[in-house]
């Protein structure tokens, strides 16, 4: 049995509009906060000299792991290579 979301349906005024976008939104975050999660436990997981290397301190690492999974960056990282 499958739900049609018409305009007699409550869920309408809640999805009109959204469509494939909407889905692909959501997704599309939900994949950002979990490669943003990996990537902050990856961090932690370094030792104190890869750390050094890269410029991070220990604190700086557990206090960037620490951060909730949807607390992400606001913009991508710039590819400076290309310029």
């Amino acid at each position: 049995m499958s739900t049609t979301i018409t305009s007699g349906n409550p869920l309408y005024g809640r999805f009109r509009g959204t469509g494939v976008t909407g889905v692909t939104r959501v997704f599309g975050w939900a994949r950002k906060a979990f490669e943003t999660y990996r990537e902050r436990r990856q961090l932690l997981a370094l030792s104190d000299a890869t750390l050094k290397d890269i410029g991070v301190s220990r604190a700086d690492a557990e206090r960037e792991a620490s951060r909730s999974f949807w607390d992400l960056p606001d913009d991508e990282p710039t590819d400076r290579s290309a310029h």
